[in-house]
């Protein structure tokens, strides 16, 4: 009886929510089989749980992680097209090149709205990237493409650029969303008063691209869930690279390698 009494009460327990806490199996008998299957029970539940749970914050991380894609060549769009409207350029090879960016930002997200479902696996261990053979100049070129829209937003940028032509093999449309990302957090959190330093060189058969910027202050004010890093560090990881954060207390410095060979 005190045996069937124990049961009762974590089965009452399990009633409530507590699925943590196992049943007590004693011998042999009848009331520990009984007891073994409510365990098992337990166990599935709690599985199960904690699988739907994954799965809800999986769907609220893809939400959020494709809204921070969209933000920048969105932004980056709206920003051409506004210097196109108000006639801000020099002649007519500069608005061709504003317009080029715009149909360039549209296919880009385009490309964004078409991978949702592929988007979905970004911080899954099996995420495969679609490599394809870019050359580094074009990689590089993408890059400051990216940059010259923070320098339309008031950032000045200063590079160092010391690099061979070499092959790489990259899945591009990944590229050009970390670019993005990076892009995106330091038009959020970077200075524009002080000048983004960029180095892009070659070392030990890797490309090296290093990002620095000053933070601003009261950065506890501004909203950040991290997505933009996480996705970063993940997209470099499948390209089998390396990614280092220093966050010092007044600069923030990013340094990507990626093989080249």
């Amino acid at each position: 009886m005190k045996y069937i009494n124990i049961l009762k009460e974590e089965v009452l327990n399990m009633s409530q929510g507590d699925l943590n806490h196992p049943m007590t199996i004693k011998s042999h008998d009848e009331l520990s089989i009984l007891a073994r299957e409510v365990d098992i029970l337990r166990t599935t539940i709690n599985s199960n749980y904690q699988n739907e749970s994954k799965i809800k914050e999986a769907h609220q991380e893809l939400i959020t992680s494709l809204s921070h894609d969209l933000r920048t060549p969105l932004t980056t769009l709206r920003g051409y097209l506004d210097i196109l409207s108000l006639h801000c350029y020099k002649d007519e090879k500069q608005m061709d090149h504003y317009l080029k960016g715009c149909i360039e930002k549209t296919e880009q997200i385009k490309d964004l709205s078409n991978k949702t479902f592929e988007y979905a696996h970004v911080f899954e261990q099996d995420l495969l990237p679609q490599l394809e053979t870019i050359q580094s100049e074009q990689f590089i070129y993408y890059l400051q493409e990216n940059l010259e829209y923070l320098e339309l937003e008031g950032f000045r940028i200063e590079k160092e650029i010391d690099i061979c032509s070499v092959d790489l093999q990259l899945d591009l449309s990944m590229m050009k969303r970390m670019i993005n990302n990076i892009c995106s957090n330091i038009l959020k959190y970077a200075k524009k008063d002080k000048p983004i330093y960029l180095e892009i060189s070659i070392k030990q058969g890797k490309i090296k691209i290093v990002f620095e910027n000053e933070k601003k202050k009261d950065l506890q004010k501004i909203e950040s869930n991290k997505i933009g890093l996480k996705s970063v560090q993940k997209i470099v990881e499948t390209h089998h690279g390396q990614l280092f954060i220093q966050d010092l207390p007044e600069t923030f410095v990013l340094i990507i390698t990626l093989p080249y060979n």
